[in-house]
């Protein structure tokens, strides 16, 4: 997720003009951030348009923590589910993941079954710390 400090949500806007011309609609500050996330995360002219004018959307990165390298990202409406983006971010690197490390909101069944159907044969260690409210399910206590 990108988090954004109130100060610099106050300065989206642009200032209006004093001067004859048509009024910008964002801020030079906007429009720097924007540009440099459609940068980072080679995102198309009609996906960085997107971001700029919902009112909320979630950036969903995955990092290499060895490169340090963002080995795949997934933008969703703010409304989604941030559990279910999980077997999208685990496509899109090309090499074994060795271990995912996650938040507390990617811990669910769907995520873990992602990973072992993304390597069945070396299925990455999962270190997602369990919800406040979690509990074990009956398939767990089954095994």
């Amino acid at each position: 997720m990108l988090w954004a400090e109130e100060a610099a949500l106050a300065g989206w806007q642009a200032q209006r003009r004093s001067t004859p011309g048509g009024q910008p609609r964002y801020s030079e500050l906007a429009i720097e951030l924007v540009l440099t996330l459609r940068l980072v995360f080679h995102l198309t002219l009609r996906q960085e348009e997107g971001f700029a004018r919902r009112r909320w959307i979630k950036l969903h990165p995955s990092v290499d923590a060895g490169t340090g390298e963002t080995a795949a990202h997934s933008l969703t409406d703010g409304n989604e589910d941030d559990a279910a983006h999980a077997p999208v971010l685990l496509r899109q690197p090309a090499s074994a993941i060795a271990s995912l490390t996650a938040g507390g909101t990617y811990d669910s069944n769907s995520v873990h079954r992602a990973v072992a159907v993304r390597q069945p044969r070396s299925p990455p260690e999962v270190v997602v710390p369990p919800r406040t409210n979690a509990v074990l399910s009956t398939a767990d206590l089954d095994r």
